[in-house]
């Protein structure tokens, strides 16, 4: 297993996403936790967002989840972020340190649906450079 003592993957290439209205800005592994760092674009009024604390990341390999933990500058649902114009809201959520067994780790971010327009990012390539 390779220790990292933080790193982080910029813009990682992933397959497909849920929203288009969502980037995933960066992932950031430490030895505590795994920090994704993401933005949401409100088109205007009307507009809501919050993390569900069912969302989790998911080892595309073994099927191992890693749990959420907390959220920096978004809301929990069932609270709500209230958009009151078009605006871009970044945000950071954590969940438990990832494991590490190869030079390429690939991993899928889930929120559960039910709360509205989940975030949901798959095959997310996190390439360690040796």
């Amino acid at each position: 297993m390779t220790h990292l003592a933080a790193q982080t993957f910029n813009k990682p290439k992933h397959d497909s996403k849920h929203l288009t209205d969502t980037e995933l800005i960066s992932i950031t592994v430490t030895d505590e936790h795994t920090i994704i760092e993401m933005s949401y674009k409100s088109n205007g009024m009307d507009g809501w967002c919050c993390i569900s604390p069912n969302s989790y990341l998911k080892d595309h390999k073994t099927g191992k989840k890693y749990k959420f933990l907390k959220a920096r500058n978004i809301p929990v649902c069932p609270e709500k972020y209230i958009f009151k114009r078009a605006q871009l809201k970044k945000f950071k959520i954590y969940y438990e340190k990832i494991d590490w067994d190869n030079s390429i780790n690939i991993y899928d971010f889930i929120e559960e649906a039910g709360f509205g327009s989940p975030f949901n990012f798959y095959k997310i390539e996190l390439v360690i450079a040796v």
